[in-house]
């Protein structure tokens, strides 16, 4: 966790973060899609919940609740994975972002497997459907970081 915690505290550092998340809402998210997510991405949820940079999202959970009568800062991941369920979506995958025009950013899970880390997949028109990165969840968090 040293590694994956310097990491994202470094490409992070800039970004607005919604705070953590409790093991509870994790594990409450995680059976609600039905998948484990990756350790990577429960260090980042544990840590900063959802982030918002300069461009970029990395969606998450939030424990806090935003007002009604503005614009929402973070992008729930159940709520925006089940939004694509069952049709526009990579199986056994969560939607961590999207470029706001063509492309959503994807990252494959396990059933069963806690210790399964899977590659980006990006999902869009742009590839006639899915195309599966060479970046892992770490390196595809500092690429957006870096972006900017």
């Amino acid at each position: 966790m040293g590694t994956e915690l310097g990491r994202l505290n470094a490409a992070l550092a800039k970004c607005q973060n919604a705070g953590p998340a409790s093991e509870e809402a994790i594990k409450r998210a995680e059976e609600n899609l039905g998948l484990l997510f990756p350790p990577s991405y429960r260090v980042f949820l544990e840590l900063f919940g959802a982030s918002m940079g300069s461009g970029f999202d990395i969606y998450g959970l939030v424990a806090t609740i935003q007002e009604s009568d503005s614009p929402p800062l973070w992008v729930d991941v159940v709520a925006s994975t089940m939004q694509l369920r069952p049709h526009s979506l990579p199986k056994n995958s969560i939607q961590i972002s999207h470029d706001g025009c063509e492309i959503g950013y994807f990252l494959e899970c396990s059933e069963h497997n806690k210790e399964f880390e899977a590659n980006i997949i990006e999902w869009g028109a742009f590839h006639d459907g899915a195309y599966a990165s060479e970046l892992s969840f770490l390196d595809f968090v500092e690429q957006q970081a870096n972006l900017q």
